[in-house]
């Protein structure tokens, strides 16, 4: 049986890419002409999707072995260098390292001058990103002697965000990046590390809340309009990680009784609120925070959960495989450069000073907040104070999302088990199964296909 060809499309620029192939052709092509970086990252970091990895590295060691010229073969060996330098992690299973060992014995028996070459490859230095040679930003560190409130509001609201954002670099950072393929994320015990980023932002959402919800009545405009302010420095920093966490939970329906603080904030706290609510829309599948974030320049912190609704999409959009062992290229290409622009915010960091005694206090926050822990301190407190306020007419205010946001840290829908933060995927319904993603988004505002460029 004949062998199905790899297919290509042109690009703008004339430059022919591969649309679909076999592991082999794309090696075969990988050696034989020289590939944009993209493409190269992209391969690596999104082919565990696709393949196991033994498999790709079994075929482009099968491919140098067929190749004569110099050129290709290195071509083949710096990509194998790139693929150590930046998922190390690859290579330290039993089978990849029978590969390698093979491949060097391969080469002792054909005397090669690479020899030396191939058996560095894992002793060399793992990849590190240029060092960023600015400066640190000064802290503005301003805290108030009333020792009887929240750290949230005892401090400089600039300072605050970036603590909270050094904070949630630290997670970003420690992510594995191996977890967002194959629908990892889906189950906690196949996804830890993106798992514990939830977490924080659940745990910041409701200890957040629950400040507010503890703070005397008299000081509860005061701890809103500080809560806004943090988010107003959060948006500066570009951390829409914990931006999104905090503006879903002062969207969570035990807000909704404090209709009279809302609207006693002074027109600045309005107007952020405003922004956030723009932002941060949900009806549009984030088509309006898809578009603000289009081309900043890092350092930044990403909606981790954005980014993995994403994924989603076009996992299960279209198929992995056109026919066959025919991986579908294009989808690789695309999976794998979204996986490697959150790559690139982890080599990022901000670069503020650590103030240990406020960044230890937004660190070391309550993890045993719940949803019903807040809805019954809410109510507790509008039952003492004969708040009678309609919850609906929030929706005017905070936004259509206010009754409806769901913060629990997993759901179980349609037999899945999926991470849900409170910057969650869609804060427009407490039911939130994977297939909804698809379902709701319109073309226009999902990420497009590769067009090769």
């Amino acid at each position: 049986m004949t062998e199905k060809q790899p297919t290509f499309q042109k690009t703008i620029t004339g430059r022919q890419v591969l649309t679909t192939a076999s592991i082999e052709q794309i090696a075969s092509t990988f050696a034989k002409e020289t590939q944009d970086l993209p493409q190269i990252h992209a391969l690596i970091l999104a082919h565990g999707h696709f393949i196991r990895s033994d498999r790709m590295l079994q075929a482009f060691v099968n491919e140098y072995k067929t190749l004569t010229d110099d050129a290709s073969r290195l071509r083949v060996l710096n990509f194998i260098k790139k693929w150590v330098d930046f998922q190390r992690s690859n290579f330290e299973t039993a089978d990849m390292k029978r590969v390698l060992d093979d491949w060097i014995s391969y080469l002792e028996r054909e005397k090669s001058p690479l020899l030396l070459f191939v058996n560095s490859l894992m002793t060399t230095k793992n990849y590190e990103p240029e060092d960023d040679d600015s400066e640190d930003t000064p802290s503005v560190i301003k805290k108030k002697k009333n020792g009887d409130l929240s750290p949230l509001v005892c401090y400089d609201p600039r300072e605050i965000a970036r603590q909270i954002t050094l904070i949630d670099f630290e997670y970003l950072k420690s992510i594995d990046k191996e977890e967002m393929l194959k629908n990892r994320w889906l189950e906690t015990k196949t996804s830890p590390t993106l798992a514990r980023n939830s977490e924080r932002g659940n745990n910041l959402a409701h200890w957040l809340v629950q400040e507010f919800l503890l703070a005397k009545t008299r000081h509860k405009t005061k701890y809103l309009a500080q809560f806004l302010r943090i988010c107003e420095h959060l948006l500066e920093l570009q951390n829409f990680q914990s931006l999104m966490s905090i503006y879903l939970g002062l969207n969570l329906p035990c807000m909704s009784h404090f209709i009279p603080i809302w609207k006693a904030l002074p027109s600045k706290s309005a107007a952020i609120w405003k922004k956030m609510n723009s932002i941060l829309d949900y009806r549009q599948n984030f088509a309006p925070y898809r578009e603000y974030t289009k081309g900043l320049s890092l350092p930044m912190i990403p909606c981790q959960e954005i980014i993995l609704k994403d994924l989603l999409y076009h996992n299960e959009g279209t198929q992995d495989f056109v026919e066959g062992e025919i991986i579908d290229v294009q989808k690789l290409d695309v999976m794998g450069k979204m996986i490697d622009d959150f790559r690139k915010t982890q080599e990022r960091p901000p670069r503020f000073e650590k103030f240990p005694e406020l960044y230890d206090a937004l660190y070391n926050i309550p993890t045993d907040i719940t949803m019903a822990k807040l809805d019954e301190l809410a109510g507790v407190l509008r039952t003492s104070d004969k708040e009678e306020s309609d919850s609906t007419s929030m929706s005017g205010f905070l936004g259509e999302s206010t009754s409806e946001t769901d913060c629990d840290r997993s759901q179980r829908t349609g037999g899945h088990r999926r991470t849900v933060t409170s910057g969650s995927l869609n804060a427009s319904t407490t039911k939130l199964a994977p297939n909804h993603f698809r379902d709701r988004r319109s073309p226009s505002d999902s990420p497009s296909r590769s067009t090769g460029k």
